[in-house]
């Protein structure tokens, strides 16, 4: 499902989204992620031994939300994006880690990406406002 433009630009600028992942028990579990764009897919880095990635390896569903609040409300935007994870291997791995560097220049050396999982997100939804 391929995001519109205005939807595109809103990712790229976006400096955190909030991902949820729901436990093998069914509780819902939402936590900030910063989201990189690859072409039309979204990708995530999910920490070695986090809960969003055991969530993640035991249903692949996941929902996204992106928005950017502003005081008045009629000037909000935001994405939700409904879909399912797959987990990147080889150098799919490595483009989206590269991605992920250039946009947050933090990680490589706070955060490094190493043994972590990267996914992207294959859209099933996508729902927008103020974009």
């Amino acid at each position: 499902m391929p995001l519109s433009e205005t939807q595109a630009e809103l990712l790229r600028w976006a400096r955190v989204a909030r991902l949820a992942t729901t436990s093998p028990s069914g509780a819902p579990h939402v936590v900030p992620v910063c989201p990189a764009l690859d072409d039309d897919e979204v990708v995530v880095a999910l920490e070695a031994d986090s809960v969003k990635l055991r969530n993640a390896r035991a249903d692949a569903r996941v929902a996204l939300v992106v928005d950017d609040y502003r005081e008045d409300w009629n000037a909000n935007a935001g994405l939700m994006l409904l879909g399912r994870v797959r987990f990147l291997e080889g150098a799919a791995w490595k483009r989206a880690r590269e991605l992920l560097y250039a946009k947050f220049t933090q990680y490589e050396l706070l955060a490094p990406i190493e043994r972590d999982a990267i996914v992207a997100i294959e859209l099933d939804h996508v729902a927008s406002w103020g974009v």
